[in-house]
């Protein structure tokens, strides 16, 4: 019976600890994208991709036909 107790609290410790690991993360990212210089936010969105992006096209990926 205690031993049941003790679990059920640790489990919600450890589900509670989870979430504001999480929490924090969230918000540093946010936060620190936030602060971006307009400079970096333009440098940032001229890098290439590693691969070229294909041509959109109007026929789907699962065409039959092709």
């Amino acid at each position: 019976m205690f031993t049941r107790v003790i679990f059920e609290h640790s489990a919600s410790a450890f589900t509670l600890v989870a979430f504001v690991v999480a929490a924090v993360i969230y918000l540093t990212i946010s936060l620190r994208t936030l602060r971006l210089r307009p400079a970096d936010i333009r440098r940032l969105g001229d890098l290439p991709f590693a691969a070229p992006t294909p041509p959109a096209t109007r026929e789907s990926p699962a065409d039959p036909s092709h």
